[in-house]
């Protein structure tokens, strides 16, 4: 306090003060976001196809892939500006060098989405959740079928399903 009961904070200080509070609850989402997406390692999310989002874009029509997906956790995957053809190139190199098998999971791109170009930073989640993601900001689906993950232009039907 000043002398005279005036509070020490000018102007210049209240607007630090909002700043700092707006940084913090930036912060705090962005944690919210990472736990929610298992960026704290050890900590996956399970999902059930009706806990999902109302858009979800991958189909499940194979289980066994859905299951070998959700089991393969990407340690880091570091995206900027690339090709979706390559960057669904190096999760296929990636999930080779993590299955026990070493067989990996195959990819189908058709050319008319493979130039799309998506940036993504992430780290300790399962792959099926980095293709979501992938998915999502290169505004595609992708089906689980047969073996494989095919990915195809987002259909028309919003929510359907």
């Amino acid at each position: 306090m000043k002398p005279g009961g005036e509070c020490c904070w000018s102007e210049g200080g209240a607007r630090v003060a909002r700043r700092l509070a707006a940084g913090l609850m930036v912060l705090c989402c962005f944690y919210a976001v990472s736990v929610q997406a298992g960026g704290r390692k050890g900590r996956r999310p399970q999902h059930s196809k009706s806990k999902l989002d109302p858009w979800y874009p991958v189909k499940v029509e194979d289980p066994a892939i859905f299951a070998k997906l959700n089991s393969l956790e990407v340690p880091e995957l570091d995206m900027r500006s690339v090709c979706l053809i390559d960057g669904f190139v190096f999760l296929r190199n990636l999930s080779k060098r993590l299955d026990p098998a070493g067989k990996g999971v195959n990819f189908v791109i058709p050319s008319g989405v493979a130039g799309r170009r998506v940036s993504i930073d992430l780290s300790h989640i399962p792959m099926l959740d980095a293709v979501r993601y992938i998915c999502m900001l290169a505004n595609v689906e992708c089906v689980l079928q047969g073996g494989m993950v095919i990915i195809r232009p987002r259909s028309a039907k919003k929510g359907a399903e």
